[in-house]
């Protein structure tokens, strides 16, 4: 018995950034609510902070510490990114790294143990609420600022 698979190749966007944009105007215009969340915490910074703490037990004043460092990590490593951009365009403007910041927190604070307990979140239910709050008032707060940042020119 033979099966005959189809394979569909679909190009690649031309100039992708890790902030969702692309030279294609389509693509910058379809920067959807869930692309719009998943570029404030990068895969690399959901790595190293979930491995962090899974490797090492760490609790009280030393939780905000870290997660505090996260943001510093996750905000600079966004910066050097839009900074490698060749186009002015492409990089996310100043409040982007403010909301990452918040993101962060948020994303830790509903995923990662140690930080739910220091939050107070007890159950999953709350920690559940806390990510989707994130993935509600982060993409919401983007949209808001952009609009003002437009008025404001």
């Amino acid at each position: 018995m033979s099966r005959l698979v189809r394979y569909e190749t679909v190009p690649l966007a031309r100039g992708p950034t890790a902030f969702g944009a692309s030279e294609d105007k389509a693509t910058k215009e379809a920067d959807g609510y869930i692309s719009k969340l998943a570029k404030y915490v990068p895969a690399e910074m959901i790595a190293i902070a979930t491995g962090f703490f899974a490797a090492f037990s760490v609790d009280g004043a030393m939780v905000w510490f870290l997660v505090g460092l996260g943001v510093v990590l996750n905000v600079v490593y966004l910066y050097t990114l839009g900074v490698k951009s060749d186009e002015e365009s492409s990089a996310p403007p100043k409040y982007f790294y403010v909301l990452s910041g918040l993101a962060f927190v948020l994303w830790a604070a509903s995923t990662i143990d140690a930080v739910a307990a220091e939050s107070m979140l007890s159950s999953e239910v709350q920690r559940a609420f806390i990510l989707a709050l994130a993935a509600f008032l982060v993409p919401l707060l983007d949209t808001l600022c952009g609009v003002i940042a437009k008025r404001g020119q």
